[in-house]
């Protein structure tokens, strides 16, 4: 049957019509794709970009050491360390560098003498705080050395204590001691007064303290974790668990808080230090059973200094190790990013200093 001109003519026109509809289709299912991508893109920068505590942190840089005996460190205003040596019942002054530029204290029950100090902290005066184990008491001395007041007795009674260890001065200028055999957290003025038994029943044997620049308080317990408080008192946050993959502890001893909020954990039977922000956001491990530099055996206190260093005591290496750190920080706003011309390297940089034990 011969083929109708007209219909051939009207199907061709409707073949091509067609096939500018499917290319204009097609072309319109490309970009709804290439859209959905971009989109997908924006959603995931955008929430990259909402985590406030987004970084990345380096591998630590050993720097030095020092000999000695002590069992707790704390960085003074005048840039020097000071040591509460336990084994000797005595205070050690060091220059940031290592060299020994002071001592005070014997063993002994009087004014200025000791019997096991495990915890020292210094106030922005400079004035110097010492938990006095197995006398249950606090002692302050001057930044020179000398006795000032004593504070405290055996008992379960406020204003007493089972075994004081950690101790830090809050940004409200008092001083927070961890009451470690009544599982508490007392609060004093910086002349002994009692405040307030700040923390209570959420903690097993809290042994390190420090606090954020908010005035939260970091504790790690007995229990293997680490929790944070209100400054009055309130459970924030809590994470950890016994263990020895990162994130979890064996004996979390002491706590330090960096002046970019970082979480310094000293994980005393993992032979290591931790890293977290303060939501429990892991951001590195460092260190490892052993006796070479950046190695520990037993690590029983940390704080850091304006400078970027990273003190740590070496327990059973009798030894002070001294790290440095630097931080590749994530822009946190998108005005951030296109208001930085370095951006595009993937990061701020910026060295992560701590205000240590103040």
């Amino acid at each position: 049957m011969p083929l109708d001109p007209a219909r051939v003519s009207e199907t061709r026109a409707w073949l091509t019509k067609t096939e500018m509809k499917n290319s204009r289709l097609n072309e319109i299912v490309v970009r709804l794709l290439k859209a959905q991508i971009t989109l997908t893109c924006f959603l995931v920068l955008t929430i990259m970009l909402s985590v406030q505590e987004a970084s990345a942190m380096d591998a630590p840089t050993y720097v030095t050491e020092w000999h000695t005996r002590g069992w707790a460190i704390a960085y003074s205003p005048d840039n020097t360390l000071l040591v509460a040596n336990s084994h000797q019942d005595r205070i050690e002054k060091y220059s940031s560098s290592g060299s020994l530029l002071q001592s005070w204290g014997t063993e002994g029950n009087g004014p200025g003498q000791f019997r096991n100090p495990l915890g020292i902290a210094v106030d922005g005066a400079g004035n110097v705080y010492v938990s006095d184990f197995e006398l249950s008491r606090v002692q302050k001395f001057s930044p020179d050395g000398t006795f000032i007041r004593a504070w405290g007795a055996y008992g379960t009674a406020p204003g007493q204590f089972k075994i004081p260890k950690a101790l830090t001065i809050a940004p409200s200028g008092n001083l927070l001691i961890c009451d470690i055999g009544n599982n508490r957290i007392q609060e004093f003025s910086p002349d002994g007064a009692f405040v307030a038994v700040r923390v209570q029943g959420h903690v097993v044997g809290p042994f390190g303290i420090d606090t954020l620049p908010n005035g939260d308080i970091v504790v790690c317990d007995n229990s293997n974790r680490v929790r944070i408080f209100s400054s009055a008192g309130a459970v924030i946050r809590t994470w950890g668990i016994g263990g020895t993959q990162p994130g979890r502890f064996e004996n979390p001893i002491a706590v330090t808080v960096a002046l970019n909020d970082q979480i310094f954990v000293a994980d005393r039977e993992n032979h290591r230090v931790q890293v977290f922000t303060p939501t429990g956001q892991l951001l590195a491990v460092f260190g490892s059973v052993g006796g070479s530099p950046g190695e520990f055996r037993f690590p029983t206190d940390i704080c850091a200094s304006p400078d970027n260093s990273i003190f740590v005591i070496d327990g059973k290496n009798q030894r002070v190790q001294v790290f440095e750190f630097i931080t590749q920080v994530i822009a946190t706003t998108w005005s951030a990013i296109k208001s930085d011309p370095r951006h595009s390297s993937g990061g701020l940089t910026y060295r992560a200093i701590s205000g240590g034990r103040r």
